[in-house]
Order: C-alpha cells, then structure tokens, then sequence
C-alpha cells in the first residue's frame, strides 16, 4: 500500500515538473546534435557559407513534433514557433553548438559523459510530450482513436518525421530514408506510449494518464541509458521477427500438395518409359 501511495506521488510530482527550462533545453540540445551528426562533414561547411538555412535546419528539428502534429490537425504550422522564449533558447542552443570556440560544446555533448548527461533528462519528457498530443488530437477528434494515437506518436518523435524536409534545406534528397520505411525503437516507443494513453483516455485503462507517463518513462530512461552504455538494439525486434511470419506472411501451397503433385508427375513419367519400352519389345 505504501508503495502504491509513493508511486502515485511521485507520478503526480512528474506531471506538475514544468518542461521549461531543463527538459526543453536538454531535448535542442539533442536536436541540434542530431543535426550535425546527420549532416555530418558538410556541417561546418553549411554553418559557416549559409547561417540562415542552418538556423532553419535547428528550429525545424527542435520543433519537429508541434509542426507535424499540427500539420497533420490542419491547425496553423507557424503556432509551432509563438513561444518567443523558447526560440530564443533553442537559438542560443544551436549558436553554441555550432559555433562555440574550438567546437566545444559540440564536442562535450559528443562524448559518452556528455550524452550521459543529457540523454535521460530529454527522456525524461518524451511521455509527457507524447500525452500532450494525445490531448490536442482529442480535442479535435474526441473519438479518433487512430488520430490521438498518430499525433501522440508524432509529438514524441516529431524531429524523425521532418528530418527528410531539413535535408531538403540542406540540399539532400533521401527519400527512401524516412521512420515509416525503417521505424526507429524511438518511435516504436511513442506509438507504444501513445497507444497506452488514448487507450486510458477512453476509459479502458483504469489508471490515471500520469501514472502511465511516469511508468512509461521508468521503462525509457534506463533503456536509453544501456543503448549509450551496452549499445543494445531495438527491444522490439524479438516481438515483429516472431509475429512477422504468422501474421504478414503470404500462404504458400502446403508441402503435401506439392508432393503429391511431384509423385503424380513421377508416375505419369514411369507409365511413358514403360509404355516406349513395351513398343520397342513389339518391334
């Protein structure tokens, strides 16, 4: 009893922890390293011929949840950047990282300690952020299902879905490199999340939506924390390699068909040879 009390606290203190400041820089941060690891040799050459279209390139990446997600409700795309506090933030974010003395901060992010550090508190935010789309696709679409589920999955991994237009700023055209063609474990988990919370929503879950984040989050950090650590792999690949084949798997004819088809075959070619040796007996 004591213990469900405490969780139940501690999931009510998760849920009123501001994202602003902490979690939201820590998630630019991530952002922008993301941007320069994907761009990867061409990034200082991007940053410093055409600052504007790599500014460009950050914002889309740190706000890469609100513009799908209200792209996808048909709501404002250009809301995604009201805050002026947080563009502000996420520029001083992505000035550092790209343009700090000798690559710094770039370079501290880089190493193990440095993602260490900020990996789990970004993290940290992913239900939340999650449940805020459930939340703005319900107000829109109170008995969508699928459309609380998709938005909730959208704002979790929002930077994933835009990353192919951010190339396009960049001047590189991928398109066969995109989440819906190879879905990261990132995304497996916000759809997991996303699932969880309409679910609860709509009154099939008998545990308050904040708990849920809070367990959800208990299960993200410490698997984010082993693949930096342990470099283990996506945890669902066990779970789609054995439902795969049972349940996308065309049918093919059975093996008894087949031999039975074979031995028919092999009967029918007896009865010729044995049918062209009794004519050269006759002859």
């Amino acid at each position: 009893m004591d213990v469900r009390v405490s969780f139940a606290e501690l999931s009510k203190t998760y849920d009123e922890l501001p994202m602003f400041p902490v979690f939201d820089i820590a998630h630019y941060i991530l952002m922008i390293l993301q941007l320069r690891n994907d761009a990867g040799v061409g990034a200082e050459a991007l940053a410093e011929s055409n600052a504007l279209a790599c500014w460009l390139c950050g914002m889309l990446s740190c706000f890469g949840g609100k513009i799908v997600a209200n792209f996808l409700l048909g709501q404002p795309v250009i809301a995604a950047f009201n805050s002026t506090k947080h563009i502000i933030t996420a520029t001083i974010v992505w000035y550092l990282m790209f343009y700090s003395p000798w690559d710094v901060c770039y370079r501290l992010i880089s190493t193990k300690l440095g993602k260490l550090l900020v990996y789990p508190i970004k993290e940290f935010s992913r239900a939340k952020k999650v449940a805020s789309g459930v939340a703005q696709a319900a107000v829109v679409y109170p008995q969508g299902f699928a459309v609380m589920i998709i938005i909730g999955a959208v704002k979790g991994t929002g930077s994933l879905f835009i990353r192919n237009v951010e190339r396009l700023l960049r001047g590189v055209w991928t398109p066969t490199s995109n989440e819906i063609m190879s879905p990261s474990a990132t995304f497996k988990i916000s759809v997991t999340c996303a699932f969880l919370l309409t679910v609860e929503r709509m009154g099939y879950i008998p545990f308050p939506p904040e708990q849920i984040m809070f367990g959800l989050t208990m299960f993200i950090v410490p698997y984010k924390v082993s693949v930096i650590l342990l470099k283990i792999g996506d945890p669902y690949v066990h779970v789609e390699r054995a439902l795969r084949p049972m349940l996308f798997k065309k049918r093919k004819r059975t093996d008894g068909v087949s031999q039975s088809g074979k031995k028919e075959a092999t009967k029918d070619q007896k009865k010729k040879n044995n049918d062209k040796d009794s004519k050269k007996k006759a002859e």
